[in-house]
């Protein structure tokens, strides 16, 4: 079954299952959700590998962290999660980050596959090879002018680009995620090679618009607009 329909007996058997397969490829450590101090929680948000469905299923979610970049997020959306962050690096690393440890794993541990759908999930739009990019930005421009103008254009794509929320629903800090919404019908190299045209395409966007917001207020455009290192994240789920 999926998270949704695990007990807490199950959940420690898929937890247990995983463990034994990761102690035959990694050192790595563990920590379950349900024990977790408001310090370490602190530090899985400031590592990226916190998130609500980790909280909302923490009678039986963990992370397995094997070192600062690369980690298995256990019961959170999916049963098995794969991730790998890294910043102002190329998307192409987290993404042999995340095949080894899928490939390692594999060896041990029966997947959710289906030879005509692949990687079986239960986020439908991400079936075939499981896996979502993500890339954290810093857009002001874009911001400035209308992200919301460039939204159909990326989607037509398979991607969505997606503004950072606070608790009140207010932007934060020009801060955008740039993600697949459909993994369905395309290889982990297709997706890799059209995120990177994507990107492109989004930071031609930028700065163009940052040129614009340069001409209309040059007196106050210094330290507005600062370059921040890209953050990527790939991960692999399995249901």
């Amino acid at each position: 079954p999926f998270v949704s329909g695990l007990n807490p007996e199950t959940g420690v058997e898929v937890t247990n299952d995983i463990l034994n397969a990761m102690d035959k490829h990694y050192s790595y450590e563990k920590v379950d959700l349900r024990d977790l101090s408001l310090y370490e929680i602190i530090k899985l948000k400031q590592s990226k590998l916190y998130s609500n469905e980790l909280k909302n299923n923490e009678r039986i979610s963990s992370v397995i962290t094997i070192d600062d970049k690369r980690a298995v997020l256990v019961n959170e959306f999916d049963q098995l999660v794969i991730a790998s962050n890294r910043k102002g690096e190329n998307i192409e690393t987290c993404l042999e980050d995340v095949m080894e440890i899928s490939n390692n794993l594999e060896k041990d541990l029966d997947f959710a596959f289906d030879k005509r759908f692949g990687y079986l999930t239960t986020m439908p739009i991400i079936c075939g090879t499981g896996i979502v990019f993500t890339i954290k930005l810093h857009l002001p421009g874009i911001r400035r002018h209308g992200y919301r103008n460039i939204l159909n254009e990326l989607k037509s794509f398979g991607f969505a680009l997606i503004p950072k929320w606070d608790e009140n629903n207010k932007m934060v800090g020009d801060i955008f995620y740039l993600t697949n919404t459909t993994a369905i019908g395309n290889t982990e190299e297709f997706l890799a090679q059209r995120l990177k045209n994507i990107l492109m395409r989004v930071k031609a966007y930028e700065e163009q618009f940052r040129y614009q917001y340069y001409v209309e207020d040059e007196t106050t455009v210094v330290d507005k607009i600062k370059s921040v290192p890209e953050v990527y994240s790939v991960k692999r789920t399995n249901g």
